[in-house]
């Protein structure tokens, strides 16, 4: 039988023990005839076997925990027979969708709100599929449109082709969209001339993830829509370059959409495809190897995991050498042109450093990654390959991890510690040839539509996690420094009569993300604050100094209060940043004063 693999997992499986093997009981098991059509997920326990060999049985599955020896997993019956027959205790089957959730406050038949579009192309039309979700060939028109309506903002970068289009079998482009203030200034954006820190906002390296493409759209017609009225996106881009890949696996999502025009919905709107359905491809369409297998789409499909692809750790826990599964790690390291050529390009935006286990990257590397999966609600850092390797700047790559996840509430760790160990994965391979903190999201749950959530549901979630994207583009400019420092939660600042502006603002050290508590980040005391009128000062404390609220630096989280005198009239930007006991200067935060 072969494995069966949906993305990141959902939690480390790590069992206790007792017991024996089960097999599936008949009045759980479907018919015969539906061994490979229908989708289950399959409830299990491990009680009796060792925690490392439960693991390793595991790594092949997509499994959600229930608690540390049982979870559930994604597949046809025919995994759960594959399950029973490893020693593996499968409780119960119930449908795939069976417990999604309704859509709060919409209807599942009525049409979802459009995606948001820049100002500038909202006119235009876009293909879309399953409820509203762009095709990559929309986002490709879409990242054109952008580029020729925003020249001062945007530039489109082709940097490289499909493994289909290498192969003359049609395929795609692999595109990136290059957005900042000033875009179109002569400046080189091969060798940096502009010197600014670079982000990087990517989604949809596994096909089906489909809901981490739209948040990379909705996040780019956040910030160009943003500039001049929203503060945050205005900060942004003037000290920032974005980089947004819509879809890092274009032959595999064109697939997908395929698949999903065709796919069954349930009564919330989420996709519940058939197991047999190509909406369930993971991986890129490189058929080297693939002879084919069981109709079950879920467990027997072409292609690589582009995320199993990357040179650290390649080849090692959590991948599979056999071309029809999920895990499949290609011939070689960096094998596939989109992995390949998406670590040169990265290459090219970040210049290399290579990071070992006694050479941390400097303080002074500029950069941060983001890529997006689903489902299970989890931030991920470095090393994904093996969690008992811990990266050298591992403190600070947990402080930008739990600064993401105050904002988002995931379940924050390295792959093994909040699901399971996964070599050959892109953020290893980009902090350890880069040196730049990279991370992964798993974005929603298998009651929030698993793989295939309704594009209703869409909107809800891209306001509810933002503030962490932001976050994590915010601190680009000196990611491995200023997460250690407090984060400002809020801040206003008005005109009074004299032109003085009246600032207040609240700087919390204790703004990290709590699950799991013994990996949170310990929080200090916050002992000052300063702002600026117009432009961050470069150097931390050069600012002007706001006071204590209420005199004395004893708590985790302080108020601040200020007048900047004769500020100039019109629209005005004031940043505020904190520092904590330990000297840490936070990110600064913007607000406008009219």
């Amino acid at each position: 039988m072969k494995k069966t693999r949906y993305g990141l997992l959902a939690a480390a499986v790590v069992m206790a023990v007792s017991g024996g093997t089960l097999g599936v009981s008949a009045a759980a098991s479907p018919s015969a005839q539906n061994l490979d059509n229908v989708v289950q997920v399959i409830e299990f326990r491990t009680d009796g076997m060792d925690p490392a060999k439960a693991q390793s049985l595991l790594a092949g599955y997509d499994v959600d925990p229930g608690s540390a020896n049982s979870g559930t997993i994604i597949g046809s019956h025919r995994v759960a027979l594959d399950l029973a027959a490893k020693g593996i205790k499968v409780v119960k089957e119930t449908p795939y969708g069976s417990d999604f959730t309704p859509v709060p406050g919409a209807n599942a038949r009525a049409a979802a709100a459009a995606s948001p579009l820049p100002e500038r192309v909202k006119n235009n039309s876009y293909e879309t599929y399953f409820g509203g979700y762009k095709t990559i060939a929309a986002y490709q028109k879409l990242a054109t449109d952008i580029a020729s309506a925003y020249p001062e903002f945007a530039q489109y970068v082709d940097y490289g082709d499909s493994w289909q289009k290498t192969k003359g079998q049609g395929g795609h482009d692999l595109f990136a969209l290059r957005i900042t203030a000033n875009a179109n200034d002569g400046s080189d954006w091969k060798t940096n001339t502009n010197h600014k820190p670079r982000f990087v906002f990517s989604g949809q390296i596994h096909a089906r993830e489909i809901i981490g493409s739209e948040f990379v759209s909705r996040f780019t017609a956040d910030i160009l829509n943003g500039y001049g009225t929203d503060p945050e996106a205005t900060a942004l881009l003037d000290s920032t370059e974005v980089w947004v890949v819509f879809g890092s696996n274009p032959d595999g999502i064109a697939t997908v959409e395929k698949g999903l025009k065709t796919a069954a919905t349930t009564s919330s709107g989420d996709g519940n495809p058939a197991a047999n359905n190509t909406a369930w491809q993971r991986k890129n369409m490189d058929t080297d190897g693939y002879t084919g297998g069981s109709s079950d789409y879920t467990q027997s499909q072409p292609g690589i995991d582009l995320n199993r692809n990357w040179s650290t750790g390649w080849g090692g826990q959590g991948t599979s050498n056999d071309p029809s599964d999920q895990s499949y790690r290609g011939k070689g390291p960096l094998s596939e042109p989109e992995s390949k050529q998406q670590a040169d390009f990265f290459s090219q935006l970040f210049g290399k450093f290579t990071v070992t286990g006694n050479t941390p990257a400097p303080d002074s590397r500029q950069g941060t990654v983001l890529n997006l999966h689903s489902f299970s609600n989890l931030v991920i850092y470095p090393y994904a390959y093996d969690n008992t390797v811990i990266p050298p700047n591992i403190a600070a790559i947990k402080n930008l991890g739990f600064r993401q996840s105050f904002y988002n509430g995931f379940k924050t760790g390295a792959a093994g510690d909040v699901i399971y160990n996964a070599a050959g994965g892109d953020i290893d391979t980009i902090y350890q040839q880069n040196g730049i903190p990279a991370y992964t999201w798993e974005i929603g749950t298998s009651s929030q539509g698993g793989f295939f959530p309704a594009f209703s549901r869409t909107a809800g979630l891209y306001n509810q996690y933002r503030g962490g994207i932001f976050y994590a583009a915010n601190a680009a400019s000196a990611p491995y420094k200023t997460p250690a420092g407090p984060t400002v939660t809020s801040l206003t600042a008005s005109r009074n009569s004299d032109k003085s502006v009246s600032i207040n603002a609240t700087g919390n050290d204790n703004a990290f993300g709590t699950n799991p508590s013994n990996r949170k980040p310990a929080a200090q005391n916050v002992t000052a604050a300063e702002y600026s009128v117009g432009k961050l000062p470069a150097a931390a404390g050069s600012g002007t100094a706001l006071a204590l609220s209420d005199g004395s630096a004893n708590s985790t989280t302080e108020s601040f209060n200020g007048t900047a005198g004769n500020v100039a009239d019109g629209k005005q930007t004031i940043f505020v940043r904190a520092k904590d006991a330990d000297g840490n200067w936070g990110p600064a935060k913007a607000v406008f004063v009219q």
